[in-house]
């Protein structure tokens, strides 16, 4: 059994789900963030993308959320 990296790779399994990240960031976030963000519709977004720039980034695990007045961040 290959164990390196398990941390990781069982964190990154747990926190996919989109209700446990926001268990989480309702405990780690300040207040002032959880006041502004909406953590009731967290989306999980693909680990990859084209940035602004047009080069490629990868992510561990990227979350959409709303922010109010139409606007979102990642």
């Amino acid at each position: 059994m290959d164990i390196r990296n398990i941390d990781d790779k069982y964190f990154k399994e747990v926190i996919e789900n989109p209700e446990l990240a926001a268990s989480l960031m309702e405990i780690i976030l300040p207040e002032e963030i959880k006041e502004i963000i909406d953590l009731e519709n967290l989306k999980l977004e693909k680990d990859s993308f084209i940035s602004g720039e047009l080069k490629e980034a990868y992510s561990d695990l990227l979350f959409r959320a709303g922010l109010g007045e139409g606007e979102e961040v990642y």
